[in-house]
C-alpha cells in the first residue's frame, strides 16, 4: 500500500510521442482489455478486436527505443525506499 501511496504523490511530467489515430485507439483497446481482465481474449491477429498481440507487438516495436522507453525518453522513477 505505501508503493500506491508513492504512486498517487507523484508528481504529473508531460511527455510527448505521435501516433497515428488508428494506434491511439489500438493503444487504447490494449490498456482497456488488461484493464478489465480480458487479456486472455486478446488474440493472435484479430483484424475485428484492436487489442490483439500482432498489433501490440508492431506497436511495442514503433514506439519504444531498445531499453523499453515509450517516445524513447526514460521515465524518471522515484528513489526506490
Amino acid at each position: 500500500s505505501r508503493k500506491w501511496t508513492r504512486l498517487e504523490g507523484e508528481e504529473t511530467q508531460t511527455y510527448e510521442f505521435e501516433l497515428t489515430p488508428s494506434e491511439k485507439q489500438q493503444v487504447e483497446d490494449i490498456i482497456d482489455a488488461v484493464a478489465d481482465g480480458r487479456i486472455d481474449d486478446i488474440r493472435e491477429a484479430d483484424v475485428y478486436e484492436g487489442a490483439n498481440r500482432y498489433r501490440a507487438r508492431f506497436l511495442r516495436a514503433k514506439l519504444f527505443d531498445d531499453d523499453g522507453n515509450l517516445g524513447g525518453v526514460p521515465t524518471d522513477a522515484p528513489d526506490d525506499e
